[in-house]
C-alpha cells in the first residue's frame, strides 16, 4: 500500500517551556490514538499562563496507566478522591478517560516539564547516516499539581497577566452515563 501525505506528517508547532514548574491552562482535551502502536489516548494540550509556551501531554488509556490517569483526573481536573471506580482496571480507565476528556479543558494547574538528550541518526537527505544529539522534552510522569489556591491574588511580579486566570472553578460532577459508542476506549 502506498504512503499516503498524512503517513508523512508535518513539522511540530509546539513551544515547550523550560525545565520545572510551569503554571499552565489546559486549551484542549482530545481522543488521541499513538501512531506507531495504535494506543488510545487522551491528548491535552497546554498553554502557560503568559501564552509564550504551547505543547501537549499524551494520557494513555490502559489498565496499566491507571494510577496517571487517576492523577490527571484528580489534580487537573479535580475528580473528587471519594469518586467510586469499577473494579477492573481497564473499565477504570475508561472512566477516568472520559472523565478527564469531559473535564480537563480550561483547567489551571502546575506542570512538571523535564527534557533528556537523545541520538538522533539521519534517515534521509544530504545528512543521511549522520547522528545528531536532540533535547527531548515531556511533562513528568506525576508532573501534575492542582494550583494550591487558585483564588488568590498574583503577585505584583506578573502584573501583565490577567487577574481572573485563576478563577476558582467547582469541581464538575461525574457523570454515570454509559460511554459514547465512538471512543476509542
Amino acid at each position: 500500500m502506498p504512503r499516503t501525505a498524512s503517513d508523512v506528517g508535518m513539522p511540530s508547532q509546539m513551544a515547550w517551556p523550560p525545565e520545572g514548574w510551569i503554571e499552565a491552562t489546559c486549551t484542549k482535551a482530545a481522543k488521541w490514538t499513538s501512531p506507531k502502536k495504535k494506543t488510545a489516548a487522551v491528548m491535552l494540550s497546554w498553554e502557560s499562563l503568559d501564552a509564550r509556551y504551547n505543547w501537549e501531554d499524551p494520557v494513555y488509556v490502559t489498565a496499566k496507566a491507571i494510577k496517571r490517569l487517576n492523577l490527571v483526573a484528580q489534580r487537573v481536573c479535580g475528580m473528587p478522591r471519594e469518586t467510586q471506580l469499577p473494579d477492573d482496571d481497564k473499565a477504570a480507565a475508561n472512566l477516568l478517560a472520559r472523565y478527564i476528556l469531559d473535564h480537563a479543558a480550561g483547567r489551571h494547574a502546575l506542570v512538571l516539564v523535564e527534557s533528556q538528550e537523545q541520538n538522533f541518526l539521519y534517515e534521509s537527505g544530504p545528512k543521511v547516516g549522520q547522528k545528531r544529539i536532540v533535547k527531548i522534552h515531556r511533562v513528568a510522569f506525576a508532573g501534575y499539581e492542582p494550583l494550591a489556591d487558585q483564588a488568590k491574588p498574583l503577585p505584583d511580579e506578573a502584573p501583565d497577566l490577567p487577574r481572573n486566570s485563576r478563577a476558582p472553578q467547582p469541581p464538575p460532577e461525574l457523570d454515570n452515563e454509559e460511554p459514547e459508542e465512538d471512543l476509542p476506549f
